[in-house]
């Protein structure tokens, strides 16, 4: 009985929501941009009526008389395709209540929609076109997805640990690591699975791995020098000064003082390579202490620009001396890496399993295929990606292909889409880019809105949050986030515009430390929402 007053309660909430739908100027003129130019990238930021936004186009679409099999809808997850689709379902079943419509046509799309519908994460959209031509990609019709598949994990992982054990440099790594148990067997098979899993699609082949590994431990005696004269410099001008004093400042002196009592053991590169043990972990140490070393709130502002430059300087010699120092340990490191990978990939092929990348890599392909490619996108006319922010330069190619028949497209090819009968609306906001572990980029997602700059509207009216926290978000993001990111610039056009007005201020963040010094110490998802939620109540409880 509860569940059922319940669900009527829902129902009726969405009715109310769905009556009443109105679109300010800025999502107006997204859908005529969509219509009567074929393109419109937005950026989106968050509560500002994106989903409402995407639905909307979709009717628009539908009430043009495009078929529902006919529009691509893609975001990153299931749970936003789900959404997605309940929020269409809904408006379209407030288009058959409306007077004066085809009450038939909109009843037959509803169930297109229920059977025909082509919202989906984009790693689904993909394979769906994988195992439709598997034939000619010479794939298996049952395949195993990487991370997805207990079993196909496990297969990949036992052939890791048969590297491990018997190949020479499986043998020298085990020394290198100190992997004498069971346990840290497990530890590192794992993280070189994980490492294995991500490196793949980020560079084309190994041996761009290798190329990139080597030219990290190779470091330039030029380089060095300056680096290591820049810090002699430099810490001596903070030991000379004697403008200001405090307990702070002078534990700070004392720190470099000790630095430069070790320091000058390295002052040529060749001298590292030459250190024993005992000697490497000083000089390092003390590297540590002055790279975080600190003046406190002295007012000495010239004098902690010096100390910021020597923190930096510090980091980066400790980065040059471990290069150094373990050369002939990473090559070991590289050389076990190059051969894990090629039984890696090997053992894939013989086993059909493949990663998201492989899955992807493999659907460009059939789309590089002119026959595939025409069958394929004879049947799209319009295609709208979300969340495109989290978007990979491989998806990016993907999406590419579909639309516009080619992996890189330029200003002109969007100008053409009205010749190629194509439509392509991308949304995304990169201050929500959340999957940099997929490989999502925001420099690509950058290039494809400068391609796209004269399609580009932002929307900035958010209805979610008010005014005390959007002032907080813009500056949050202006003067920490995207601060001396020469990259990916804040622009005006990040910031959030809010609706509702509040005279509160003050604004607590709230960081929340899932890390662990151990590497066999994971919090699961579980584990990680019960800390947050607890931690959350317990400030607040106190506050």
């Amino acid at each position: 009985m509860l569940y059922l007053f319940l669900k009527i309660i829902i129902k009726n909430i969405i009715k109310n929501i769905m009556e009443n739908i109105k679109l300010n100027k800025e999502q107006e003129k997204i859908i005529n941009n969509f219509v009567n130019k074929n393109a419109c990238f937005v950026n989106a930021s968050a509560g500002t009526g994106k989903t409402t936004t995407i639905t909307e186009v979709y009717i628009k679409l539908l009430e043009s008389g495009e078929k529902v099999s006919n529009i691509i809808v893609i975001t990153f997850t299931k749970a936003a395709a789900n959404e997605m689709l309940l929020k269409i379902r809904n408006r379209i079943r407030k288009k058959i209540n409306e007077e004066n419509i085809n009450k038939n046509y909109w009843q037959n799309i509803y169930k297109e929609l229920l059977s025909n519908s082509k919202i989906s994460t984009i790693n689904a959209f993909a394979h769906s076109i994988v195992k439709e031509y598997s034939m000619h990609l010479g794939m298996p019709p049952n395949i195993y997805i990487l991370e997805e598949d207990n079993q196909a994990d496990e297969i990949l992982q036992e052939e890791i640990l048969n590297v491990l054990d018997f190949s020479e440099h499986g043998k020298k790594v085990k020394k290198i690591y100190r992997i004498y148990t069971e346990e840290d067997k497990e530890i590192f098979i794992k993280s070189i699975f994980n490492f294995l899993v991500k490196i793949k699609p980020r560079l084309e082949n190994i041996e761009a791995f290798e190329k990139v590994a080597l030219k990290c431990i190779d470091i330039d005696d030029k380089e060095y020098s300056k680096l290591y004269n820049d810090i002699i410099y430099y810490s001596n001008e903070i030991i000379n000064d004697n403008t200001k004093q405090n307990t702070t400042i002078n534990k700070c002196k004392y720190k470099i003082k000790k630095l430069l009592e070790c320091i000058n053991n390295i002052e040529k590169k060749d001298n590292v390579k030459n250190l024993n043990y005992a000697n490497f972990e000083n000089i390092r140490d003390s590297l540590i202490e002055v790279s975080t070393a600190k003046l406190g709130n002295t007012k000495a502002e010239e004098l902690k620009d010096i100390l910021y430059n020597l923190n930096n300087y510090c980091s980066l010699m400790i980065k040059y001396i471990e290069a150094i120092y373990n050369k002939d340990n990473y090559i070991e490191i590289i050389e076990f890496i190059k051969e894990t990978f090629n039984k890696f990939e090997k053992i894939k092929k013989e086993n059909g399993i493949y990663s998201h990348e492989d899955i992807m890599s493999k659907a460009i392909e059939s789309l590089e295929n002119k026959k595939i490619s025409k069958e394929i996108r004879d049947n799209i006319k319009a295609l709208i990606l979300d969340e495109a922010q989290d978007t990979s330069k491989l998806q990016f190619s993907f999406i590419n292909l579909i639309v516009f028949g080619k992996r890189d497209i330029n200003e002109n090819d969007i100008k053409e889409l009205d010749k190629i009968n194509k439509k392509i609306l991308i949304v995304g906001d990169r201050k929500q880019s959340i999957y940099r572990f997929r490989n999502a980029n925001l420099n690509i997602f950058t290039n494809i809105q400068n391609s796209f700059k004269d399609y580009l509207i932002d929307l900035k009216n958010n209805y979610r949050s008010n005014s005390m926290l959007i002032e907080f978000f813009n500056r949050f993001f202006k003067e920490v986030v995207f601060l001396d990111d020469d990259l990916v610039k804040y622009k005006e056009g990040d910031n959030i515009l809010y609706n509702k007005k509040t005279e509160k201020k003050s604004v607590s963040l709230f960081v929340l430390n899932n890390n662990f010094e151990e590497e066999d110490k994971k919090l699961d998802i579980d584990s990680k929402t019960k800390l947050e939620a607890y931690s959350i109540a317990n400030y607040i409880n106190k506050n």
